[in-house]
């Protein structure tokens, strides 16, 4: 029977002779690699084992770590995360995104990496993939692979960098680096940051202007018709990139915080014309009346992707609703929950 491959496969098929990856090596672990797979939003079983069975040496076990790998929820639950055994293959995903009631909480998946390293141990005989370069991919891949240990730093940096916003000197450093996508270079700073070692001139300035930033973003609030609301629904639009994660505190009461801007600004993926980057994010005045899942945010946008309380469309590409018009359809949404 011939067989069909999904888009997110024959993506990954085709970027094998460009992928990204590196090979850690620590003191009493042999070196095994993190491989960097495109951006989307989540990942199926048939994608992954293409993957594994696409190079030479196919590992038995792969942990996918920050990733949500489709319907990994109904798999066998172990510390950490989730595992199911297809083809010989061990898949382990670790990750906060799954649609269930124990990560409806401020938790990420480096929380869940330290999980399974403490209750397994350390990878050192697996392939760990993630598909970005964030602050919790990059600490939860390392800490699963034994590049760094499990602390309480590590736990509030991923904290700080999906959840709180708050002012951070890990995820400050890590997040910026997400745009570039140089795993190599997210990996070093992590390690760098860890020993207490100076950071390199590309990272040091992406720093400086994430904390000069967050200080912007402090007075811009106050500017008038800088927020526009419907009901307790908080949009701001812009021609760039802005920090969504920054305003939870800013905006303490807002039920909702939707940041909008032109899906062909620099740095997203994929470009687009006449689309919207679309973040949304749960104010701190939801209160737990609502998740985005309750809202159905993805019915009103097929691009969306993300957990509980905060997500956005950019791996799916944008929309073309008006973010006006968005956040009307999401006021109404919760007046009806």
């Amino acid at each position: 029977m011939k067989r069909v491959l999904s888009s997110v496969t024959r993506a990954l098929l085709s970027s094998l002779t460009r992928r990204h990856s590196i090979t850690t090596q620590s003191e009493g672990f042999h070196s095994m690699p993190v491989t960097l797979l495109p951006l989307t939003q989540k990942l199926t079983i048939a994608d992954i084992v293409a993957h594994a069975r696409s190079g030479s040496d196919c590992p038995e076990k792969i942990l996918v770590a920050d990733t949500y790998v489709e319907n990994s929820e109904q798999w066998t639950a172990l510390p950490g995360g989730w595992q199911t055994e297809v083809d010989g293959l061990t898949i382990i995903n670790v990750d906060h995104h799954a649609p269930v009631p124990r990560m409806q909480r401020p938790i990420s998946s480096g929380n869940l990496a330290m999980d399974y390293v403490r209750a397994h141990g350390v990878a050192s005989d697996a392939l760990v993939l993630i598909n970005h370069c964030d602050c919790d991919s990059i600490v939860s891949s390392s800490i699963l692979l034994g590049e760094v240990q499990p602390d309480d730093d590590l736990s509030q940096a991923v904290i700080a960098a999906d959840h709180s916003g708050a002012e951070n000197h890990i995820a400050d450093h890590l997040q910026p680096l997400e745009a570039l996508r140089d795993l190599v270079l997210s990996q070093q700073t992590l390690r760098q940051l860890v020993a207490g070692e100076s950071v390199v001139d590309t990272v040091r300035e992406l720093w400086q202007q994430r904390v000069s930033e967050r200080h912007q973003w402090q007075a811009k609030i106050d500017q008038p018709g800088m927020v526009h609301w419907t009901n307790k629904v908080a949009l701001i639009e812009s021609a760039q990139r802005i920090p969504a994660e920054l305003l939870t505190g800013l905006l303490p009461q807002a039920d909702l915080i939707l940041t909008a801007y032109p899906a062909n600004s620099p740095g997203q993926i994929p470009q687009s014309e006449n689309k919207w980057i679309m973040k949304v994010r749960l104010g701190q005045a939801a209160a737990g009346r609502f998740t985005l899942e309750s809202l159905a945010v993805r019915s009103l946008d097929p691009a969306f992707g993300g957990r509980w309380n905060a997500g956005s469309n950019n791996r799916g590409g944008g929309t073309t609703i008006p973010p006006k018009r968005y956040a009307s359809l999401l006021a109404q949404n919760i007046a009806a929950s």
